[in-house]
């Protein structure tokens, strides 16, 4: 029954992806997944929820986290998505083959594919613990993970907010921000999403069988620190600010100096 219900999760998830390479292409933007990446995992956990036996308070408790940050991250990726076009990371990636069929068939492997069977992987934790669970109360695992989310949560949006508002006021472009959160690593808000979906899998554990899905947060940290965010982003500031390789060599890139 388990695998029946992870096919019916990786095969919706499969529709939305196709469906999405076939409207990059009709509006030639390849980066719109990056729009749907929070509202495909909530679709993933709404399904779950709606295929799942489990307590109605563990039902209520994830709809409601995911539902809260899907609703952020959405609108932080259409604000920085509405009027500027492609994301020039896949505008790039159009250089390395022919336009037409060639590139699309390569942007459906290299973009969508590969997201979807990230977003899959990250929600994992989400689907054995409404699949697996037969408890009618919270555990300490549970009580725990709620805090471990809660924090990685409040970190990540004030890492955001302080950014917003260092880019609103800043009138020098050759200047980064390394004031609240930043003064403490380099990437605050990444650290705060890790902590955030590693608070989603210390939640699930309902049994030895939701440990299964540790390789969500696994994969999802693995990306974030070494492909697409923390060390891209490290090489980009790099190349863009005067005195970031050698800030880079004086402070940490994760975890805040509090903590370490």
């Amino acid at each position: 029954m388990l695998i029946y219900f992870l096919l019916q999760t990786a095969f919706i998830t499969s529709i939305i992806i196709l469906s999405l390479w076939i409207i990059s292409m009709i509006i030639k933007d390849v980066s719109i997944i990056d729009t749907a990446f929070a509202p495909i995992i909530f679709i993933i956990t709404v399904l779950s929820i709606y295929l799942s036996s489990a307590a109605s308070i563990f039902k209520y408790i994830i709809f409601i986290i995911i539902f809260i940050w899907t609703v952020r991250l959405t609108l932080l990726m259409l604000q920085r998505k509405l009027g500027h076009g492609e994301d020039s990371r896949y505008t790039k990636l159009r250089e390395w083959k022919k336009p037409g069929l060639n590139f699309n068939i390569f942007a459906l492997w290299q973009v969508f594919i590969k997201q979807g069977i990230v977003i899959w992987l990250v929600t994992l934790p989400i689907q054995f613990l409404l699949f697996t669970s037969t408890t009618l109360t919270l555990n300490i695992f549970n009580i725990f993970g709620l805090i471990v989310i809660a924090v990685g949560f409040f970190w990540e949006c004030v890492a955001d907010i302080q950014l917003n508002q260092f880019k609103r006021n800043n009138t020098s472009k050759k200047t980064f921000l390394q004031s609240g959160l930043w003064s403490l690593s380099r990437h605050p808000n990444y650290f705060g999403e890790i902590m955030f979906w590693w608070g989603i899998y210390t939640f699930s554990i309902v049994n030895s069988l939701a440990l299964i899905s540790i390789v969500g947060p696994i994969v999802f940290s693995y990306l974030i620190i070494n492909v697409t965010g923390v060390k891209t982003m490290d090489k980009r500031m790099s190349q863009n600010y005067d005195g970031y390789s050698e800030y880079i060599n004086s402070s940490n890139s994760l975890i805040p100096k509090i903590f370490s």
